[in-house]
């Protein structure tokens, strides 16, 4: 009983993010077990929760192996295999090993396969296994969307991943994991630019009464969600609550989602942003922080978006990625966009040459899109410095179809630069009259004979206007006028 007792004490610590006392408890549960086959086997599969949960997938395999051989060994002895905190524990042991299998990646078929094998163990209706199925359900859904998670510009992938949650959240109404549903609805919807939907999960009111970690991350993705989309008091707001409430939390994946809230408020106005930082490189070791880098890229790029200085982005980078502190690109994927994204943005904004190099994804959905017009955005801004007026428009032009469907803070930001670069150059009347003309290919003297000036009066005009734009020739003016008049439509 005692055993037992500390077995359910481990969980329990660990869900109010007491790590040190999850270890203690299992490691007197081992103890009071002894020499019992049966008992060694719950404290086995009780392990491998625990080290699925702290990210040891390797460990959790062998744990969760090991439990299912000695529970045979126990029932060979004559131990009864038909009791219910055993077969629970067993259970356990189940949904660790195929989440251990899946978390650890391979090919899609392979994830695909634990997925399955996750979703019949949620769906498995046994009374007193609900914790086992929320469990399963939990890491079915991580498996899904995040491990091989739909690419934006496969619309069967992407209804498929959407009816995923809808029977997710069926089958989490009995069950204690619908934090884990709303944050994978919310990821989801940002990730492929369904806004509505992502935001409509993210405040549903079973929210209140989630765990404290559900709560920290389904916050902080939500203030993401928000100031990606524009909103500044809901993502100041959001971002406070998950920074609140990680006091305390000690389990690295929820300090760092607390931490990034931080900085999302900072930047909505809400405080400090390079001490918001400063806070979030600190709150983990630099290998936990290389468990999840895209968060931190997330959370740098939130951060220079909002007036950060690049010195200190690289300072941060610096102490929670100090691998990656002189160029954040060199991985694949998401990740690796993401990088790309960053290092450009960063680069920009030391005055330098945004060297967009190796991002050639061009999907025209979702998060993608919307990166890439990230990309065009930063091109352009490049091309402005340089005085590459016309070749700038047709960065923006590009980045504004790609963000048709996905409005917010990128594409305000895009259109903003549009009407600055597209204001027409100062001109008198007279000038915007010959301008005009220009436009519809007519030479000087056609341009005289149809205003009634001389052809002297036309080319005073055409040169003033060149000064005025900083259009070296009158083809560069022509296009840069049509490109101009495009661009504000």
């Amino acid at each position: 009983m005692q055993c037992r007792q500390r077995l359910e004490r481990s969980s329990v610590a660990w869900l109010a993010g007491d790590r040190h006392g999850t270890w203690a408890a299992l490691a007197d549960a081992a103890e009071l077990a002894g020499e019992d086959p049966g008992l060694r086997a719950e404290v086995e599969a009780w392990r491998s929760v625990a080290f699925v949960r702290a990210e040891r997938q390797d460990d959790a395999e062998e744990s969760a192996l090991r439990a299912l051989s000695l529970a045979e060994e126990a029932a060979s002895a004559g131990h009864r295999a038909d009791d219910p905190a055993r077969r629970r524990a067993l259970a356990h042991a189940r949904v660790s090993l195929a989440s251990a299998r899946g978390l650890r990646g391979g090919s899609l078929d392979h994830v695909v396969e634990q997925a399955a094998e996750l979703e019949r163990l949620a769906a498995a209706d046994v009374p007193g296994f609900e914790d086992v199925r929320s469990r399963a359900l939990s890491n079915w859904l991580v498996l899904r969307q995040e491990v091989a998670p739909p690419e934006p510009q496969d619309c069967a992938a992407v209804v498929d991943a959407w009816t995923t949650v809808s029977r997710a959240c069926t089958l989490a109404r009995d069950l204690a994991v619908q934090g884990t549903v709303i944050r994978q609805a919310v990821d989801l919807g940002f990730r492929t630019g369904h806004w509505a939907l992502g935001w409509d999960y993210a405040r549903l009111p079973e929210a209140a009464q989630l765990p404290k970690d559900e709560q920290v991350a389904l916050w902080s993705k939500a203030a993401m969600l928000a100031w990606e989309r524009g909103w500044d008091d809901e993502a100041r707001e959001l971002g406070r609550q998950a920074s609140r409430a990680t006091t305390a939390v000690s389990i690295p994946w929820v300090r760092l989602y607390g931490y990034q809230g931080a900085v999302v408020a900072a930047a909505a106005g809400g405080g400090s942003i390079p001490a918001a930082l400063v806070s979030y490189a600190q709150c983990v070791t630099p290998q936990e922080h290389a468990t999840r880098p895209h968060r931190a890229m997330d959370t740098a790029l939130v951060a220079l978006e909002s007036g950060c200085s690049p010195e200190h982005i690289r300072g941060f980078f610096r102490q929670a990625l100090p691998d990656r502190a002189d160029d954040a690109r060199g991985s694949s994927g998401y990740g690796g966009v993401l990088a790309a994204v960053l290092e450009a943005a960063l680069r920009v904004a030391e005055g330098r040459d945004p060297e967009l190099v190796g991002v050639d994804v061009v999907p025209s959905e979702g998060w993608y899109a919307a990166t890439l017009g990230r990309l065009g955005l930063l091109r352009a801004r490049a091309l402005g410095r340089q005085d590459r007026h016309t070749a700038a428009l047709q960065e923006l032009d590009a980045a504004r179809r790609l963000l048709r469907s996905w409005p917010g803070r990128v594409r305000d930001a895009v259109e903003q630069e549009i009407r600055t670069m597209a204001r027409p150059p100062r001109a008198t009347p007279a000038q915007a009259a010959v301008l005009a003309l220009l436009v519809e290919g007519w030479p000087n003297r056609r341009i005289a004979d149809q205003l009634g000036l001389s052809d002297r009066t036309v080319a005073v005009h055409v040169a003033a206007l060149l000064r005025s734009s900083g259009a070296a020739s009158r083809t560069e003016l022509v296009v840069h006028e049509m490109v101009r008049r495009f661009a504000r439509q």
